[in-house]
């Protein structure tokens, strides 16, 4: 197993509204999540179309959401390591001018390579990514992605979700069977097990560590001293209970 989950092999053509695409290869990434303590992933796979045009369409393994990438051309020069969410920018994509604002700034990892898809990484190395909300001089929003592949070979992409029916539209076929949701941290089951599983372990542990500490205090009076010159013990007794002899009842 691979670990794609994808509709789609290398070498399949796919024939739709988007043209005649050319399945050349997939990338499957992965996202340590230090909230739920596992791993998210996702697969990117690489469309050539007419012309070697370079497009991709991502599916997001946890809402299932299905992502159409199309390149553009970005005229600043953004390092997505240097920002962070919630910034403003202006960027002129495509030649027309549009408001940004970072949503997103995180890193992936390369777990898997099918095919042949053209990518400067290697499995184990990194890509930095920023995801940018896009606001056009008429007021429509879009999104884009801008990765950074170690650094360098910077990437933009504007990013469309698709829905099944969009899907069949766009390629002749469904790639995926999900429901699209906003945004791409999506919260899977299996991660949502673990983190319970995690927590009863921990909330055991405190209750043994607490039982534990309450029979040690129980054996060993909490009003003894020690005389520090010599090794003997005086024990007080408490002010009630106890007994005759002394002050409590």
């Amino acid at each position: 197993m691979n670990g794609t989950r994808a509709n789609l092999q290398v070498g399949d053509l796919l024939q739709g509204s988007a043209g005649a695409l050319s399945v050349r290869g997939c990338l499957l990434f992965k996202e340590w999540d230090t909230q739920d303590h596992c791993f998210y992933y996702w697969e990117e796979w690489q469309l050539i179309g007419a012309g070697d045009a370079d497009t991709w369409v991502e599916l997001d393994h946890d809402p299932g959401e299905v992502l159409f990438y199309e390149p553009v051309r970005l005229e600043e020069t953004i390092e997505p390591w240097a920002l962070s969410v919630g910034q403003r920018m202006q960027l002129t994509i495509n030649g027309a001018l549009h408001r940004g604002l970072v949503e997103e700034v995180t890193t992936g990892t390369l777990e898997n390579v099918i095919g042949s898809p053209v990518c400067p990484l290697n499995i184990g190395e990194t890509m930095t990514y920023v995801e940018v909300r896009l606001t056009d001089p008429a007021g429509v929003t879009s999104r884009l992605t801008i990765d950074s592949h170690r650094f360098r070979d910077l990437l933009a992409y504007r990013k469309t979700s698709l829905s099944t029916a969009q899907q069949k539209q766009f390629f002749g076929r469904v790639l995926c069977n999900g429901q699209p949701v906003a945004g791409r941290t999506g919260r899977n089951v299996g991660c949502a097990i673990v983190a319970a599983f995690i927590s009863i372990v921990l909330a055991v542990g405190l209750f043994s560590a607490c039982s534990s500490s309450s029979r040690s205090s129980g054996s060993a009076d909490s009003t003894s001293t020690s005389d520090s010159s010599s090794s003997r013990t005086y024990r007080h007794r408490p002010v009630y209970g106890g007994g005759g002899g002394g002050v409590g009842k």
